[in-house]
């Protein structure tokens, strides 16, 4: 497998137009990324037991497969360095390898974690022992956490999950010391675009989540109190197959939990077309599978 980075207007608009024209697709990949305003949006409500169930079920295979997460990670982290917060939350934490990084970094840190997956955190407390002073099952809409008591809010790829990114926004405000920072990463519009547009000529489902865009990320930040900015990237990974793509989805948890998705099983028939449709996508460094990425770096006013 393979991996590439670009900006945003690096978009290939030929493999766009290939699949529109070829497909008669329920969401094509414009209509997608077209709506601007928040309050506009639909998006299916996400079940979050279903969430957790999930990604506890991922728990022992998520490390080994999230080469993406662990790069935006990382990222994340190189924003981070030259600060010297005493009080952190990692929300989210999933295995706990980006806790372990925060530790790293800051040392003499007060240093919490957080997770809606009990699995993911018996797999954290298992392997990373006492890197956080507290790992604990906890929902980032409501955290355990007291008003005005944290420097850093830290969270890598978890606000996704969520209906309505204000009520996070809100959250991570109010557990913000003033002049705290929060340091996040979400997936927006055009994520996995090539699948959707893959099932698009198999049914007229949804079979990939609705993210927002970087604009709409803003616009609920500063409806919270938070200052700064949401920052774009592209991050394409190559697939030697189309399955291989989906089988990597599989084992990190990262299925289609929204309502609106499709009930019943998959026949062999319908994966066997979708497969065929995905395949047509196909570059000489194999089969993509698009992430659509925002890094979200905001002060508390």
């Amino acid at each position: 497998m393979q991996r590439q980075a670009v900006s945003l207007r690096n978009v290939c608009s030929q493999d766009e137009k290939a699949w529109t024209n070829s497909m008669n697709h329920a969401v094509t990949f414009k209509s997608i990324v077209s709506t601007s305003s928040f309050a506009d949006l639909e998006r299916g409500v996400m079940d979050k037991s279903k969430v957790a169930e999930s990604f506890s079920a991922a728990a022992a295979t998520y490390d080994l497969l999230a080469g993406m997460q662990k790069e935006v990670g990382e990222s994340l982290v190189s924003l981070i360095r030259e600060s010297a917060p005493q009080d952190i939350i990692d929300v989210g934490c999933g295995t706990g390898w980006l806790t372990q990084r925060l530790k790293n970094c800051f040392p003499e840190a007060r240093l919490c974690a957080y997770d809606l997956s009990p699995g993911m955190i018996e797999y954290a407390r298992a392997h990373h022992g006492d890197v956080a002073a507290l790992w604990a099952v906890a929902d980032m809409e409501s955290l355990p956490v007291a008003d005005a008591s944290q420097d850093l809010v830290f969270s890598n790829m978890a606000m996704q999950w969520l209906d309505d990114p204000r009520v996070w926004f809100a959250e991570a405000s109010r557990v913000l010391r003033p002049g705290g920072r929060l340091i996040c990463s979400t997936l927006l519009t055009q994520t996995l675009f090539e699948l959707e547009q893959a099932w698009g000529g198999v049914d007229g489902d949804r079979h990939v989540n609705r993210f927002l865009d970087a604009e709409q990320i803003a616009e609920a930040a500063a409806s919270c109190g938070l200052q700064g900015e949401c920052r774009e990237s592209l991050h394409v990974r190559f697939h030697d197959s189309a399955l291989g793509v989906m089988k990597e989805l599989k084992g990190i948890g990262a299925h289609n939990i929204q309502s609106e998705r499709p009930q019943g099983l998959t026949g062999k028939r319908r994966l066997r077309q979708v497969l065929e449709n995905y395949e047509k996508c196909r570059q000489e460094q194999g089969v993509p599978a698009t992430y659509h990425v925002g890094v979200c770096v905001y002060s508390r006013i």
